[in-house]
Order: structure tokens, then sequence, then C-alpha cells
């Protein structure tokens, strides 16, 4: 057979050295401006720990309690130790023994909070905070059975998990958000809904308003639902219970913003 002559040394392909990185594009980084980023990084973090916080009060306390919809995985809820949700109105009684937490990496679920704060004192439950598509925003509230437990647990400010420096500081009690809803009884019902803006206008400006009919026949109950946009329309509003209103007598009350 006749053989292939080998390639002379000349010929023989190239080695391949390391490859050298090609240069970044744009300016060249400089230690000011890895500096500016990390303080960014630090108060992107903060305004999530405030709007967490904020959260307490506001979007969750109006948040549907539904079966298993998008609003119920977007939404924050206490885990007691059984694994089961804690209701709001057993919360609301260890408001001092809360601790806020942030810097929990991703994948942090409940059972590992309470690996974190396991000898700090007994966990009543612990909140995990999402957005509003469910995902983990890396902060928890962290309730425990007594306020002596919840002071302990500060020490564990600046302390690290997971290679991350965890923020420990003491809760802060939700704020309520006020309710602004005015229920009308007693209105006339020939009345239409023009008529009735217009009067209850002179209460405050009004944010909604919801006349009440009949299912069945769709004619007005005589009743309505007024949301002003600030509390001085409801503290005028409700001074108008008991008096006299297009022949009959007029209730004005608190409404119910769940019901």
């Amino acid at each position: 057979r006749i053989q292939q002559p080998k390639p002379a040394a000349d010929d023989a392909p190239p080695e391949k050295g390391p490859r050298k990185r090609g240069k970044r594009p744009g300016k060249p980084r400089t230690a000011k401006m890895k500096r500016e980023k990390k303080a960014a990084a630090r108060a992107k973090e903060a305004a999530a720990e405030e709007e967490a916080e904020g959260e307490e009060g506001g979007a969750e306390e109006k948040e549907e309690r539904s079966g298993p919809s998008a609003k119920e995985r977007g939404r924050s809820k206490a885990v007691g130790g059984d694994g089961k949700e804690v209701a709001p109105e057993e919360e609301d009684k260890y408001l001092d023994s809360r601790v806020f937490v942030r810097g929990l990496p991703p994948g942090t679920d409940e059972k590992a909070v309470r690996k974190i704060f396991a000898g700090k004192g007994d966990i009543r439950s612990v909140k995990l905070v999402v957005n509003t598509r469910g995902e983990f925003r890396g902060c928890a509230f962290v309730t425990f059975s007594t306020e002596a437990h919840a002071m302990a647990a500060l020490d564990l400010d600046g302390s690290e998990f997971k290679e991350r420096e965890l923020t420990v500081k003491k809760a802060a009690p939700p704020v309520k958000a006020p309710n602004l809803q005015v229920f009308l009884g007693g209105l006339p019902f020939n009345a239409d809904e023009k008529t009735l803006r217009k009067d209850f206008s002179e209460c405050g400006k009004i944010a909604k308003f919801r006349m009440l009919s009949n299912p069945k026949t769709g004619k007005f109950k005589g009743s309505a639902f007024v949301t002003y946009e600030d509390q001085k329309g409801v503290d005028a509003a409700l001074k108008y219970d008991g008096t006299e209103y297009g022949g009959g007598k007029l209730v004005c009350r608190l409404g119910d913003p769940q019901g």
C-alpha cells in the first residue's frame, strides 16, 4: 500500500495557547464605579425593605383569601411551626414580638429561616415576603412568643447566611389602611347617581360611588356605598347620619371595604 507522507514540522498546525480576553466595551471600570454600584445595590435592598414593611398594612390587608389563584400565590402569609397559615388577627397579638430580616438568598424557605433563628426563642410564625408573582424578595418577618425573644434575635444582625450578610431589626407595626368608605341608607328609590354624586360630593372628593340594586328587578334599593379620597370627606358625610334627605331619614355609617 502507498503510505501518505508525514507532514513536515513547518506544516504542523500551530499549538493553541491561552486565548486573550477582549477588552470590555465602554469605559473601563474604576474603583469609584464599583463603589457606586455597591451603593446602588444597597439602596435597592433598603427600598425593598421599606416597601415590604409597608405592604403589611396596605396591599396585604386588601388581598383576597380565595383558592390557589394567582393572587393567593402572590400573597405573603405567616406560617406556623405546623406548616399551616396563621390568621392575621392572631398575628396582631404579637406585633411587639416580631423582627424583620433581609439579605436572605433566593430559595430560602420557612424552615431555613427557623434554623437561622433557632436558639433565640420560641418562634410562632415566619412570613416570607413575596411579590405579586409569588417570587421571594429576600426578606421575611419572624414572630416570637415574647418580646424578649425578639430582642435576643437582634444579635443576628450583621451575621452571615450562605455568604450573605443579614440585616435583622425590630419590625415596625403594620400601618392600617384608612377606611374611606361610607354606607348610605334611606335614600329615595327614585334617586339617580348623578344627583347623589353631586349632593355627597359636597362632603369631599369622591373616588368611587356604587348604588345597590335588586338583582332580580334591577331597581334601586335605596342604599349605596361612597368612597372618598381622604378622611375629611368621610367625617363630613358621617355627620349627616339621622338627618332628613329626600323625604326620608338618612343613614350614614362606615362601610366594610372587605365586604
